[in-house]
């Protein structure tokens, strides 16, 4: 009975040893699947982070040509106010030269109807 004790002293040290171990494999699994599902998880995330990404990078882009369309839609205009601006101000201009015009005009006509009583006078009087 040499190897007696020692044997089963042994074995209850293996069993133990095994028991540890498969405990120690049960949660290192355990983890691994947890951390596989993070992963999945994680990857959707960025999935879906990409879709968004994609889409609002289409959406900047409508709104850049939008903003360029409306740029140049803005300029025209502009140009059309300052074309109506010169208009408004040559017409002024010119409007103001025809009352003066108008005006020396009917100067020269009331000028010519007194000159015309005066000699009609002049001409009772011979």
């Amino acid at each position: 009975t040499e190897g007696g004790p020692s044997n089963t002293s042994d074995l209850g040290n293996t069993e133990l040893v095994v028991a540890q171990q498969t405990e120690q494999a049960k949660e290192a699994s355990e983890r691994a699947a947890t951390l596989q599902l993070e992963l999945v998880k994680a990857k959707a995330d960025v999935s879906r982070a990409e879709l968004e990404k994609s889409a609002l990078t289409d959406q900047v882009a409508r709104y850049k040509a939008l903003s360029d369309e409306l740029t140049v839609s803005l300029e025209k205009l502009q140009n059309q106010v300052r074309e109506a601006n010169a208009k408004a101000a040559r017409g002024e201009a010119d409007a103001s030269y025809h009352r003066d015009k108008s005006k020396r005009m009917e100067e020269n006509v009331e000028s010519a109807k007194s000159e015309i009583d005066r000699l009609n006078d002049r001409r009772k009087e011979l």
